[in-house]
């Protein structure tokens, strides 16, 4: 997972967050870090108010973790507030200014008030949700197998036998899902979509040419809380007439997940890569590069 990390690192991303090294207050962490990070990118202003509409979020979690765990957790958070400098107000009053250490340790400061928030109700929890050392959370993928809906496309710049041409396409996605980790999860589906291109002719004049497309994806996704890093390998196939021409497409994405809701966690992320077709039927070879986006949901039905 280091190596993982590094990898990201030197892409020019960041270096992975640390998380507990107990499994439940991991997850529990997990949760709580989903809901603080989700109400800050929507404005996060008042402490108190914001800790009070989120603590119903986050109930499932705590009643699913134990309290040893809990504690743990708040023992975590402790140590991880002094690694970041200490209090938040204190750093400000000596700085100045809102530095990244002070958001850092002001974003702890909120998952611990979010979590004395939530242990305060924890009487409240209802007799069919148990404790168990086992449990990794409600947002995470860790232990889960879940199912991939996605859609998505974009264009493409392609050459072949010295000529250029623009091209594009789009696939709805479906792919059965493993988390192997604490933060990677492995996915391996099918693709059905269009795909064309606007070749040049010999009168120098461009016409599109569209035709049904598949693609067959393994994809390891790298997941650093609400952050999601994907890499992929895929075959692809375009039928044009009676021909079938495949292709593979090695790709990199990067985006960000939205808090898990009814088994429903949605994402978004920003994806390029490279396919190659090798010459078939008496067509040369095609290199492209690709840019586009993707949408999505990771399904997990008894996440709830």
């Amino acid at each position: 997972m280091r190596l993982l990390c590094l990898v990201l690192f030197t892409l020019g991303l960041s270096g992975c967050a640390t998380l507990p090294s107990e499994q439940s207050a991991r997850g529990l962490y997990r949760d709580l870090r989903q809901a603080v990070d989700f109400r800050a990118n929507t404005g996060w202003v008042v402490d108190e108010l914001e800790v009070r509409e989120a603590t119903p979020s986050i109930m499932g979690s705590l009643c699913r973790t134990p309290n040893h765990s809990t504690e743990f957790l708040r023992g975590w958070l402790s140590e991880q507030l002094e690694h970041h400098g200490g209090p938040s107000e204190a750093q400000f009053q000596t700085h100045g200014e809102l530095n990244r250490a002070i958001r850092n340790a002001r974003r702890i400061e909120r998952v611990q008030a979010l979590l004395d928030s939530a242990q305060e109700n924890r009487a409240n929890c209802p007799y069919w949700l148990s404790a168990s050392d086992d449990f990794a959370g409600i947002q995470g993928n860790e232990g889960r197998v879940s199912v991939w809906l996605e859609s998505g496309g974009g264009g493409s710049l392609g050459w072949s036998n010295g000529r250029a041409e623009l091209g594009g396409g789009g696939a709805a996605r479906i792919m059965p899902a493993i988390g192997i980790g604490q933060r990677v999860t492995l996915a391996v589906g099918f693709g059905l979509g269009a795909s064309g291109v606007l070749p040049e002719e010999d009168d120098g004049t461009r016409e599109f040419r569209g035709v049904l497309s598949t693609i067959v994806p393994l994809v390891i996704r790298a997941t650093d809380l609400s952050r999601i890093y994907d890499v992929e390998l895929a075959l692809s196939t375009r039928f044009v007439g009676s021909d079938a021409y495949h292709g593979a497409r090695a790709s990199f994405g990067i985006g960000l997940t939205a808090p898990r809701v009814a088994g429903l966690m949605p994402y978004a992320l920003l994806w390029t890569g490279y396919e190659y077709t090798p010459t078939q039927h008496g067509s040369p070879e095609q290199h492209s590069l690709w840019l586009g986006s993707r949408v999505g949901f990771d399904w997990h039905p008894r996440s709830e």
